[in-house]
């Protein structure tokens, strides 16, 4: 019979071992050294095609999230707005934008970077219409998504960090990257 004491001891080895190998991460993994998700993400933007749906950015593989929105020196980004009804009622395909212009890269690279965490407290956000736009910002094997709400409160996340965009430059310049006849406001 085992005591209380090596009970515990032994469990908390296991905990160790498992945390020590990645389980509990949220992610699955695909025999390589990256999480599926972001091998998803980097197909995407090999390909050049936003998913057919808005997905919540948690694919990453790089560090830095929690101080930066985005901590990557990126050389490609592709933009997939989200948002606008077709006269079926149904949900506009994404538009989409591939950008690989440095100036653009840096300058919004800047602007999110620059942004504020949102003050503490309570939100209502009543005007959100659901409109989004996903950022995957890439360089070579690293990504980021961020999502960018259009509407609402419109704060910015990676999956760790958070910034407030509503009185940013941030919107503009990435609808005017994107199609204006994507029917995204």
């Amino acid at each position: 019979m085992q005591t209380p004491r090596i009970t515990a001891v032994a469990t908390m080895a296991v905990v160790l071992a498992a945390t020590a190998c990645g389980a509990g991460q949220g992610s699955t993994h695909n025999g390589t050294s990256r999480p599926t998700g972001v091998v998803t993400v980097l197909k995407v933007m090999d390909a050049s095609h936003c998913p057919s749906r808005r997905p919540q950015p948690t694919a990453s593989n790089v560090s830095g999230l929690k101080d930066r929105l985005e901590p990557i020196a990126a050389n490609r980004l592709l933009l997939c707005g989200y948002g606008g009804i077709t006269s079926t009622g149904r949900p506009r395909p994404p538009a989409q934008a591939r950008i690989t212009s440095h100036a653009v890269i840096d300058r919004l690279r800047t602007i999110l970077n620059g942004l504020r965490p949102p003050a503490s407290g309570t939100y209502n956000c009543p005007n959100d219409t659901g409109g989004a736009v996903l950022e995957i910002f890439s360089a070579g094997e690293q990504a980021v998504e961020i999502d960018e709400p259009l509407t609402g409160c419109q704060f910015v996340t990676n999956g760790q960090r958070t910034g407030q965009a509503a009185d940013s430059a941030l919107r503009t310049t990435v609808l005017s990257l994107l199609s204006p006849q994507a029917g995204l406001s």
